[in-house]
């Protein structure tokens, strides 16, 4: 009550009310007679104690009604809302999660969620939720001052959710709550799901017919004797033909990522021999292309590092068949490999002196079927190959990014961890996690 008497006189108008309510009642005992002095004094009275009841009351109002104001929104809105304080007591949980958890309000409000509860059938996923270690899969998207994104993804029956957290000071000021918004994206990766296994069964029912054309097409010219043009007509066909098997390769590789079913086998090999072998491998196509390469191999020895040789394969194959496609005539290919600066991985950059990359380009280099402006100067890429790119270095336990300069070149790094315990023990499907 104190308190709330003195933020009272804190305030500037009720501060002046306050004070010209006691000056008049001391002008009133000066100067009125006997009988109006006790009026006066009275009506004074009444005045002030009217203001007082006033105040506190719409003070009270006012703070019941800011306490009920996130409560109420949080009622239409799709996604669920959980908060809870710092002891798990839940404090609100709206309709949605009703639905996602298949729990009513009153077997929630006001429980304590303990470790323990996830015993409990009815109870488990909620609280796989408000313990995320203690969910089957959990991948965690964005984690910045007090506020984590996370995938949360359960099985039999499927249920896939996005999880926000985020740490909030509670109304009394002493403490925190925490809440969670839940956006539940089944629906969403069903969808997905059976686009890809769409995509999967036709890719591989495409097979068959296009190695026919295939065979027939090299057939007629190594078999025949075919006048030139015929010949050149035949070869651009098997080059389409070559470049249309090439992208549903690429779309089932793409569909094994998103189902997590890529399968990677890591072995503990000498990594710097085998980047030697497959430059070697490669220079005769450099070559070719007007194009001159050059290794720097690590200053120091490096231990021998685990990884799955065919995936690596790939993803080097991948940045150097983009170096010679973007590049200028004469122009170099440098490939250099070094251990990181915290000596906990290594680092393989392929760079060239190509046509370069916009900046607001970079940030989208590695999502599925992304071109820039400088892959106008040749259309025959698909988009796909830095996306398989990224996810099979990622799948290693290791990062990949970008530099360019437009008219200069580009610059790709990868690096893959030392540590054996740092390649994740399962394959994560990134259909189910998004991008």
């Amino acid at each position: 009550m104190i308190k709330n008497f003195i933020n009272l006189i804190k305030n500037p108008l009720s501060g002046l009310f306050l004070l010209f309510t006691i000056i008049l009642a001391l002008l009133s005992i000066i100067y009125l007679p006997a009988v109006l002095k006790v009026v006066s004094f009275i009506l004074s009275v009444l005045i002030l104690a009217l203001f007082l009841l006033f105040y506190f009351e719409n003070k009270k109002t006012n703070s019941n009604y800011k306490s009920q104001i996130p409560y109420d929104i949080f009622s239409i809105i799709m996604d669920g809302i959980i908060i809870y304080d710092s002891n798990f007591k839940i404090i609100y949980f709206n309709e949605s999660c009703e639905k996602i958890f298949n729990l009513k309000k009153e077997e929630v409000l006001g429980k304590q969620i303990k470790v323990s509860d996830a015993q409990d059938e009815r109870f488990q996923r909620l609280v796989q939720v408000i313990f995320p270690s203690l969910a089957p899969i959990v991948v965690h998207k964005e984690s910045k001052d007090d506020i984590d994104i996370s995938e949360i993804n359960f099985t039999e029956p499927d249920l896939f959710l996005r999880v926000l957290t985020a740490k909030i000071k509670n109304e009394k000021e002493d403490g925190f709550n925490f809440v969670k918004v839940i956006h539940n994206r089944t629906s969403e990766v069903q969808a997905l799901k059976s686009q890809t296994e769409f995509v999967t069964i036709a890719s591989h029912q495409l097979r068959t017919p296009l190695n026919e054309i295939r065979w027939g097409l090299e057939s007629l010219i190594s078999g025949y004797n075919l006048e030139d043009s015929v010949k050149e007509i035949l070869n651009e066909l098997l080059n389409s033909l070559k470049r249309l098997m090439n992208l549903i390769e690429s779309l089932l590789v793409v569909s094994k990522i998103e189902e997590g079913k890529f399968g990677y086998n890591f072995e503990e090999l000498d990594y710097v021999e085998f980047i030697k072998g497959i430059l070697e491998e490669y220079l005769p196509q450099i070559r070719r292309n007007g194009l001159n390469l050059y290794f720097n191999p690590p200053k120091e020895e490096i231990p021998k590092i685990y990884f799955d040789k065919e995936k690596i394969y790939m993803v080097i194959v991948n940045l150097l068949d983009n170096a010679v496609r973007y590049n200028v005539p004469n122009g170099n290919i440098i490939v250099s490999i070094r251990q990181s600066e915290d000596k906990e991985s290594i680092e393989t950059t392929v760079e060239d002196t190509g046509v370069g990359i916009a900046q607001e380009e970079l940030k989208n280099l590695f999502k599925k079927f992304s071109k820039t402006e400088s892959g106008k100067i040749n259309t025959e890429g698909s988009g796909l190959g830095l996306y398989i790119t990224k996810n099979i270095i990622v799948s290693h336990g290791g990062k990949i990014w970008a530099e360019s300069e437009l008219k200069r070149g580009t610059k790709i790094t990868f690096s893959l961890p030392i540590k054996k315990e740092k390649i994740p023990q399962t394959e994560v499907p990134t259909l189910f996690f998004g991008e």
